[in-house]
């Protein structure tokens, strides 16, 4: 006859010893860690459920010393936050584990209904104690973690309906806090995941778009494998943006734009500039956006036009004059080559209508940028062409 392994069992009695009692904590973690890791542990649901409660209830008897003073070395900030999150991480596989069918084909529980609860109770200091961390400039991974749990938290089954009806605005503020911690500490796939959350629960910082956006740019940058879920992420982010603030900040609306034109929406996109310009017919950058689109669409002259017309307008920045005068200047090669023998009129007119009007707009990016290597490149080569 099978003896079962007693090892994982008895592990798990001498651990419930340190619940609620500091002093034997740390015994008791290693105890059922123990238990977690022997596969022939017959009883797996509680070792979850006994690594969970050493973590809450030692969180618990922290807050209440905190409570009582302040400077309790035993509450320590740092430790109750760990505490609470490994308590949630250990509950909610306990949560999974934590189902049986009866003879009668009925589905029974043993722990459910307390840990969801204890960690129902909780749900405000999971935000408390990651803005905590947050303020701390622990931010990735301790802020992060608790500000992930309260907001993945409403959405859980178990949720009290006062839980579930968590502000939006709260939920977002959250999950933003989460995604700013994460692209502080370099970890961009766990501030995608959280600036996302923030976007879908209505973010309404501005940061968390441009943030939102720069993470995805990242990403594509680090792996070209992602390039496709990182540009529709992308466009997302910026047609969100772009909704709620307009072309306020060029980013919105060129992220978007470019990114739908990759997407291949170029009709649309050109729709947006079209009316976007009809709006604001001052603005610089959004000739240069349409200018681009032409380039895109193989619309030269368009693209031409544009670019110029960006370059004449107060604000264009040393890219767009850059881009005008190279433009600009190449027409003016295109229509000089196709010349044959002297014609000093027409040569005269090019070097009028389109060098000395590039050579403009590339000293004026140069006055922006002075030591832009591509407007250092299309001035040496107008100056060259101009002394023929």
């Amino acid at each position: 006859m099978a003896i079962l392994p007693m090892s994982g069992q008895n592990e798990l009695k001498r651990a419930t010893a340190g619940i609620g009692k500091l002093d034997k904590l740390e015994e008791s973690r290693r105890l059922v860690n123990e238990a977690k890791q022997d596969s022939a542990c017959p009883d797996m649901l509680r070792a979850y459920y006994v690594a969970g409660k050493l973590e809450i209830s030692a969180f618990e008897i922290r807050e209440t010393k905190r409570k009582i003073n302040p400077g309790d070395k035993l509450a320590d900030v740092a430790e109750m936050n760990r505490e609470l999150c490994d308590g949630y991480d250990n509950y909610l596989r306990a949560l999974q584990l934590d189902t049986t069918i009866d003879a009668k084909g009925r589905a029974k529980v043993r722990y459910s209904k307390e840990i969801a609860k204890s960690l129902n109770l909780h749900h405000s200091d999971y935000y408390r104690y990651g803005a905590e961390m947050y303020n701390k400039r622990k931010y990735y991974p301790e802020a992060y973690r608790s500000f992930m749990i309260y907001g993945e938290m409403p959405r859980q089954s178990w949720a009290t309906k006062s839980v579930k009806e968590t502000r939006d605005s709260l939920l977002a503020k959250s999950y933003y806090y989460a995604g700013i911690g994460a692209y502080s500490a370099g970890e961009m796939e766990a501030a995608a995941v959280a600036l996302g959350m923030a976007r879908e629960h209505g973010i309404s910082e501005e940061r968390s778009y441009i943030f939102e956006i720069a993470t995805w740019k990242n990403i594509m940058m680090r792996d070209p494998s992602k390039e496709s879920v990182a540009k529709n992420a992308i466009e997302a982010s910026a047609r969100e943006a772009y909704r709620r603030y307009g072309t306020k900040n060029p980013l919105y609306i060129s992220s978007l734009i470019s990114t739908m034109v990759d997407n291949g929406k170029t009709s649309e996109a050109q729709e947006i500039a079209d009316r976007e310009i009809g709006l604001h017919p001052d603005e610089s950058h959004l000739y240069a956006l349409r200018a681009w689109i032409n380039e895109r669409d193989y619309e030269p002259d368009k693209a031409l036009a544009d670019y110029c017309k960006a370059a004449d307008l107060k604000g264009a920045n040393a890219e767009t004059l850059t881009k005008a005068a190279k433009k600009l200047y190449e027409r003016g090669r295109e229509l000089w080559n196709r010349l044959e023998g002297a014609e000093v009129e027409k040569r005269k007119e090019i070097k009028e209508k389109y060098y000395l009007v590039a050579k403009g707009y590339a000293e004026r990016a140069k006055e922006l940028s002075p030591n832009d290597s591509d407007t250092e490149l299309v001035l040496m080569s107008i100056n060259y062409d101009l002394a023929l």
